[in-house]
């Protein structure tokens, strides 16, 4: 799965705001957090605090955890 923008409810696959997933970064997997700015653009923020934008990062692969467990979808 990979992070894609859905312009039909302005969201990246279908995330809200505090979700969480990994996303791999120069074949890295990180713990991230989505979140939106006040100019209601999507950011992700990593444990350390440093955040980029989603549209920086759209198309890198995503694991989405299942709901109170760690597999992933």
């Amino acid at each position: 799965m990979t992070l894609q923008y859905n312009k039909e409810n302005d969201r990246y696959n279908n995330f809200n705001c505090g979700n969480c997933f990994k996303i791999k970064i120069k074949d890295k997997w990180t713990w991230v957090r989505i979140e939106q700015n006040g100019n209601n653009q999507w950011y992700l923020i990593d444990e350390n605090d440093f955040t980029c934008l989603c549209s920086q990062l759209e198309g890198a692969e995503i694991k989405i955890p299942y709901q109170n467990s760690r597999r992933y979808e």
